[in-house]
């Protein structure tokens, strides 16, 4: 196989592309449900198969019933439907001993199945070979239920004559029912491991399978197998992405999107949706090749069925995902139309194409320019937000502050923000919340408002009581787990501590002025003490502060190191805090919480010491009444010189 390791995507990778996760039958073709080809006859549709590996396409139910060998038949060739039952008997006796033992691998039976197609080998190939389509039909079907039964089984037909006359089965001038059921055993060979997808493309199989969407006279049902095929085929590699892309096979995929719209046929029309989500799942895809999907964006996303909807969003997040400030088609195609529609969206509650709705809301958020911001403000995007905050075990409540996390970073849109009262919806998450992912998006949404820097905002911030005793909790116990998260709430802290020092002089802090954010702090009992716990049990050396490795990596920050100050409000969609040198994240939070302590609270650390009203987490030990040895290295380290991290001007 010629993909690299790097080329090949996991059945846990991220999901740009939305798998089904329900349950339901309604996601898959009825058993029963009647499609007609062409007039010839009648077909029973099989399941439409989500991404991934979750279900292979089986040929059964086409055109299951007997006949008998007619004139110009030969009757010799009956043995194919005792195969064919013989087959069939198999799966279902696999089924239910499955039923009846679920804790067992597969509930085959290896004696049942030893060398089926071997022993049949023979009558297999005169039926495909007898130019009769309902013997080639049954032969192809009987080839593509053995390959279900097993990957061993896929093996076989691999290294078995019947690969090139499947290729034969897929040409234009063949019966549909002979093309649907040869593309059965194609998609079950590509529904396996990827090593036997690569031998179907290393065998010739992309450009017939092409061919079939290219041509407008192929039959509905062939070609939903076709596009079945081809979606699992893209599942598997970058490369095979890039060789069908090459088909140019986006256009005739859309057209006949449209076409069973129109038709009112969503099952068909879900099936062109899933194929165009595999070939756009992977990054750097050809552009020019998607250019006409780009162009029509805005018609994927008009009112359909919820799953049609909800893979027109899956495939508008990979856009945006892979192109959004980069390429100039997606950055044309996040115009106020789209920004409105995938707003009205995230209107209807709890409908299935939410989740990528609002992932494709984010991307725009995160990384759009300042116009699409503005046409989610003017769509009430702040009102559907609070409605998300306020209700407790919302799956989006986490979602949503994400987006305002991003949108908090525009002062333009404060005002609306603040008239929802967002912020403080924010700050008792932080507080009460149960869920640890919520709150540390509640952290985000403070430290975004908090790195504005602006008077009246920190300033209304302070007059919020539950907000300082938020931060401290949430760092307290975020610290074990994840220090960026405590980093980010440090940082709130620090901005509005900075914010203090110019708030009371009018932007110009004079040496020994009061800064009435710290002294409200200091005079809060307890807050101070617990900062003070918590450097001591970040640092892991208590009042002796920071170890010798800890403090050249301080010093490396010191000398020119990122700081709160220099990071402001962050992009949600990006990694977390930036750190631009390698410095530890735990030392840097003990830094920030050293110069915290250092700054802003030296009077009090030195009346807590000599009082004896603080206990060191470490030694359990209470400070003694009177200055000791202990106490003075406290004060020297709190007293050292932390010129990375300055007072925000």
């Amino acid at each position: 196989m010629d993909a690299t390791d790097d080329e090949m995507k996991s059945d846990s990778d991220p999901d740009y592309i939305y798998v089904d996760d329900d349950d339901d039958d309604d996601d898959i073709v009825d058993d029963g449900e009647v499609l007609v080809v062409d007039g010839e006859g009648q077909v029973y549709a099989d399941d439409v198969v989500p991404r991934g590996r979750a279900r292979k396409s089986g040929a059964h139910g086409l055109g299951d019933e007997e006949e008998e060998p007619g004139d110009g038949q030969d009757a010799n060739l009956d043995p194919v439907d005792a195969l064919l039952r013989k087959v069939r008997s198999v799966k279902l006796d696999a089924k239910d001993a499955k039923e009846e033992e679920p804790d067992t691998a597969s509930g085959l039976d290896p004696d049942a199945i030893e060398n089926l197609l071997k022993v049949h080998q023979d009558e297999l190939i005169r039926a495909i070979n007898s130019g009769v389509p309902e013997y080639q039909r049954k032969a192809f079907q009987s080839i593509a239920e053995f390959a279900e039964l097993s990957t061993e089984n896929e093996a076989e037909i691999l290294n078995s004559e019947f690969l090139p006359m499947l290729g034969t089965a897929m040409q234009p001038n063949v019966p549909d029912i002979v093309q649907y059921a040869a593309l059965s055993v194609i998609v079950n060979l590509v529904g396996g491991p990827k090593k036997h997808t690569a031998a179907v493309v290393e065998a010739g199989f992309i450009e017939p399978l092409a061919a079939l969407l290219l041509n407008p006279a192929t039959p509905i049902v062939p070609r939903m197998k076709a596009m079945h095929a081809i979606a699992n085929i893209a599942h598997d590699s970058r490369k095979f992405r890039d060789m069908l892309l090459s088909q140019c096979i986006i256009p005739s995929l859309l057209a006949s999107f449209a076409h069973y719209i129109e038709a009112d046929k969503s099952r068909p029309a879900r099936m062109a949706l899933r194929c165009i989500n595999e070939l756009v799942y992977w990054s750097d895809p050809d552009w020019k090749q998607l250019e006409p999907l780009v162009d029509c964006a805005m018609d994927l996303l008009q009112p359909h069925d919820d799953k049609i909807l909800r893979e027109s969003c899956a495939i508008i997040h990979s856009l945006l995902a892979h192109g959004l400030g980069r390429v100039d088609i997606v950055n044309n195609m996040v115009n106020a139309p789209l920004c409105l529609r995938l707003l009205r969206l995230i209107f209807y509650t709890h409908s299935i194409y939410m989740k990528p709705a609002f992932d494709c809301i984010l991307i725009i958020c995160a990384k759009g320019e300042l116009r699409a911001l503005e046409s989610f403000v003017k769509g009430s995007i702040c009102y559907r937000l609070a409605d998300f905050l306020w209700q407790r075990n919302d799956p989006f409540r986490a979602p949503a502050m994400m987006v305002l996390a991003n949108l908090i970073r525009y002062p333009c849109f404060l005002p609306e923000i603040i008239e929802k009262d967002l912020i403080d919806s924010c700050v008792t998450i932080l507080l009460t919340d149960v869920n640890m992912g919520c709150r540390k998006e509640a952290c985000w949404v403070i430290a975004n408002a908090a790195a504005l820097k602006l008077p009246e905002i920190n300033s209304g911030l302070m007059s919020i009581p539950d907000l300082v005793p938020a931060l401290i909790v949430f760092m307290e116990v975020s610290h074990t787990t994840d220090l960026q998260a405590t980093l980010r709430a440090l940082e709130t802290l620090f901005f509005i501590l900075s914010t203090g020092d110019m708030y009371l002089q009018g932007g110009s802090a004079q040496r020994g002025a009061s800064n009435p954010f710290a002294d409200e702090m200091a005079e809060n009992q307890g807050q101070v003490e617990r900062l003070m716990t918590l450097y001591c049990e970040i640092s892991g050396y208590g009042i002796e502060g920071l170890n010798e490795s800890e403090a050249v990596a301080g010093e490396e920050m010191d000398d020119g190191g990122s700081s709160a100050e220099e990071d402001g409000p962050l992009n949600r969609a990006s990694s977390s805090s930036v750190v631009r040198r390698h410095v530890p994240l735990k030392t840097k939070v003990a830094a920030m919480l050293k110069q915290i302590l250092n700054k802003w609270f030296r009077p009090k650390v030195e009346n807590v010491l000599r009082e004896g009203q603080w206990v060191s987490p470490l030694t359990q030990s209470s400070s003694s009444s009177s200055f000791g040895v202990e106490d003075a290295e406290m004060l020297d380290m709190l007293s050292g010189k932390m010129q990375g991290m300055k007072a925000g001007v």
